[in-house]
């Protein structure tokens, strides 16, 4: 089957690795609908800082079926879900779980570092109403506030929480408008109080309002965000929250936005964050190329090609080397950029013959010597090229068993190679490929036991 896709090399920024701030260092993500706790480790474990879950309000017959409700709370229980609950699902997590999970001595660690902001988007209740729901609702997120404000404190938890959905103070809900400070709440265009968008009055809630949360319309994916930036932003630009765009899933509307913020060149040094429903990678790789994070880019003539191969070439600045396989011909390009994860441009490309089918492609540099580790279940052998002037020497080493004492099997010149600054090196059955790479040319050495 032919390649005939989007290939994207995606390489996160090392924490050695700078670059110059600017509006697309801004970007990044909140996740939504994380309602799940046991995906909550892992994500921290990603890099989630900004995350979104749906309490969702059930009177007090719905929740005496639900495991995880502890008792049976006249005033009904508070589930973890987007969509409404339905009664064949008894396993919901619930808020009481966030609270235990955040308390959780193991879980500590992730809460001790950088502020893990936490938005609450309460569903499935008219708060203000007057009825007994709405009561009962209110209760049970007092109580949730009382005891989340004091494990924050006692156990010292860089957490915030932030207001959404059914309980931030918009004009249909002043009587929230003094409840749960000082939590914040998210303001969206289009369905909170307008004068929001530029004061903070505290007699019609404004200040409450202290995080633009712009959603994405299928019909046009910018036209929120156009219409705020023609307006500058209101009271939000500046502020030490970030911009807030949901819930696009799909790459075009997602580079569209991103596209558009950049040029707007109004950068919210809080950050830019897309709230979605996909894994975090995957949105970082779908804005790699604007936020600068990764390379995301098509390969030429990548539909010609049964099997592909791309790396990064180590030692050559912001250089990528692509090995393709078609039939009996096999083709290489390097290409670079100016810059890490700017556009690329291709150096060199040609074709290197029938190498057979190549299975993999690695490389790594060590000062100003490349190494190119080759391993099997037999033996370990490792290439060894160091340049001199004008020679280039070799050496190939080998060992009983992986990590035991290398003995040497072969060692040579190989006359002038010009400067070499990598090595890598793949297999096939019983011959070994290397390819040695500078930003003139590429050398593939084919070694045959």
């Amino acid at each position: 089957m032919k390649v005939t896709c989007l290939l994207s090399l995606f390489i996160l920024l090392s924490s050695s690795q700078t670059i110059t701030s600017d509006i697309t260092d801004t970007i990044g993500y909140q996740v939504h609908s994380w309602n799940d706790l046991r995906e909550w480790q892992q994500g921290f474990r990603k890099g989630v800082r900004w995350m979104k879950i749906d309490p969702a309000y059930e009177e007090v017959n719905f929740c005496q079926n639900q495991t995880r409700v502890a008792s049976h709370d006249p005033r009904g229980c508070l589930l973890l879900n987007h969509d409404d609950p339905i009664e064949s699902r008894t396993d919901y997590f619930t808020l009481n779980d966030v609270l235990n999970f955040i308390s959780e001595p193991s879980n500590r660690h992730f809460f001790q570092g950088d502020e893990i902001h936490i938005a609450l988007c309460f569903k499935n209740i008219t708060p203000c109403d007057g009825s007994l729901d709405s009561q009962n609702w209110e209760s049970l997120v007092d109580e949730f506030f009382n005891n989340a404000v004091e494990a924050i404190s006692s156990l010292n938890l860089s957490i915030e929480f932030i207001l959404d959905g059914a309980a931030t103070p918009n004009p249909n809900r002043l009587c929230l408008k003094d409840k749960w400070r000082p939590w914040i709440s998210t303001w969206i265009p289009y369905s909170d109080a307008w004068g929001a968008l530029f004061a903070d009055f505290e007699y019609e809630a404004f200040d409450r309002f202290q995080i633009l949360n712009m959603p994405v319309w299928d019909q046009d994916s910018t036209i929120v965000l156009r219409s705020m930036a023609d307006l500058d932003y209101g009271k939000f630009l500046g502020n030490s929250y970030p911009f807030l765009n949901w819930e696009p899933s799909d790459q075009l509307p997602i580079q569209q936005v991103a596209q558009l913020y950049i040029s707007e060149q109004t950068p919210q040094q809080a950050g830019f964050r897309f709230a979605i429903n996909i894994d975090p990678v995957q949105l970082e790789v779908y804005v790699g190329s604007q936020s600068r994070k990764a390379w995301n880019f098509q390969i030429p003539n990548s539909g010609n090609y049964d099997r592909m191969f791309l790396i990064p070439i180590p030692g050559i600045q912001h250089d990528v080397l692509m090995v393709g396989q078609a039939q009996d011909v096999t083709s290489y390009s390097i290409s670079s950029s100016s810059n890490l994860f700017e556009p690329l441009f291709n150096l060199k490309s040609g074709t290197l013959g029938n190498l057979g089918e190549l299975t993999s492609l690695s490389a790594f540099k060590l000062n100003d010597t490349t190494l190119t580790a080759i391993s099997d279940t037999q033996h370990v052998a490792i290439f060894k090229l160091k340049d001199a002037q004008d020679v280039t020497s070799y050496s190939i080493s080998s060992s009983s068993n992986l990590f035991e004492p290398l003995f040497n099997l072969k060692s040579g010149t190989l006359g002038n190679l010009g400067e070499l600054t990598s090595l890598s090196a793949f297999k096939l059955n019983d011959t070994t490929l290397t390819a040695i790479s500078d930003t003139q040319h590429v050398a593939i050495f084919k070694l045959k036991d």
